[in-house]
């Protein structure tokens, strides 16, 4: 017979930790996996080399936050996560695959496009006169 107490602690129990029951285990190695990866980037860049994770998220010529990259950077994790989830599941098919593949490429050209229209529209500096 289950005692008032027993019931208590097993319904606390379920509040704290029921959630658990709905992970799978693939899932769970999973973002153990990408934790460990950020982990071993976070101490790499801790670490006295050359390696520098803000030369990756800034732009060089303002030097300041590239949001195209930084975006870039999310989508590249959230996209790849989903592409892994979808193949779990047996739910992955070459649609899923090409917008995934057609999302990166499409953005990588777009950038292209766009500092090409920067670079031809571009007014270069002409001397107004010569300094003694």
């Amino acid at each position: 017979m289950i005692t008032p107490v027993e019931s208590r602690f097993e319904h606390v129990m379920d509040m704290f930790f029921g959630w658990l029951s709905g992970l799978d285990a693939s899932s769970v190695a999973l973002a153990v996996t990408m934790f460990s990866m950020v982990l071993v980037i976070y101490r790499w860049q801790r670490s006295n080399n050359t390696f520098d994770i803000k030369e990756m998220m800034i732009d060089t010529t303002t030097g300041k936050m590239a949001l195209e990259k930084v975006a870039y950077s999310v989508a590249m994790v959230y996209g790849t996560w989903i592409m892994i989830a979808l193949t779990e599941r047996n739910r992955m098919n070459e649609n899923y695959f090409g917008i995934y593949l057609s999302v990166f490429a499409l953005s990588r050209a777009a950038s292209s496009l766009t500092q090409a229209y920067k670079d031809v529209n571009t007014k270069p500096e002409v001397p107004t006169g010569i300094k003694p």
